[in-house]
């Protein structure tokens, strides 16, 4: 409804309300439909369909990646909910994908909040599954703490490409990004 979701978060001493205000979901528009690799893997009919209850799968093609896909997912939660870069106070990524091993996607993002002086906790929680959860409970336990910053928002952005070789993991994979 793009109404401002910092209203009554917090009251300039602590943190109240400590929760998800708001949620973005960016996913690729490049998918493969489980049925054809059903087909295309030659295992039994409906073992991803019915099975995953998945109809589809979603790839990045080869001009996105980890870092774009977080950039669009945080770039849209902030104009759809009118969160302004200074309100924010941390900013920490889950993922298990990095570009090139060596920058991290938390980096990559403080580009869309950076402005002279800006200080802005937090980092990447490289982990596998549990990147995204981890850095949800690290943004919560920074909001309840002592460090958090009255007045500023925790912003979490999980994202990840998951490509797996022909086997029987390929059809879990896939590709998408969220603001929290």
């Amino acid at each position: 409804d793009g109404e401002s979701v910092h209203g009554d978060a917090f009251d300039g001493r602590k943190a109240r309300h400590v929760g998800i205000l708001a949620l973005q979901v960016y996913v690729p528009k490049r998918v493969v439909r489980m049925d054809e690799l059903e087909r295309y893997d030659n295992v039994t009919e409906g073992k991803y369909t019915r099975g995953l209850e998945q109809n589809a799968m979603a790839f990045c093609g080869d001009r996105e990646d980890v870092h774009s896909m977080s950039l669009t997912v945080l770039k849209q939660l902030m104009e759809l909910h009118r969160v302004p870069p200074d309100a924010i106070g941390r900013l920490e990524v889950g993922t298990e994908s990095s570009l090139d091993r060596s920058k991290s996607v938390k980096t990559t993002l403080m580009s869309a909040l950076c402005q002279d002086g800006a200080e802005v906790e937090g980092l990447d929680c490289v982990n596998a599954c549990y990147g995204g959860t981890q850095a949800l409970m690290n943004t919560v336990a920074w909001m309840e703490s002592s460090l958090w910053t009255p007045g500023k928002l925790g912003v979490v952005v999980c994202a990840d490409i998951a490509l797996y070789s022909p086997s029987a993991a390929r059809a879990t994979g896939g590709a998408g990004a969220i603001a929290i």
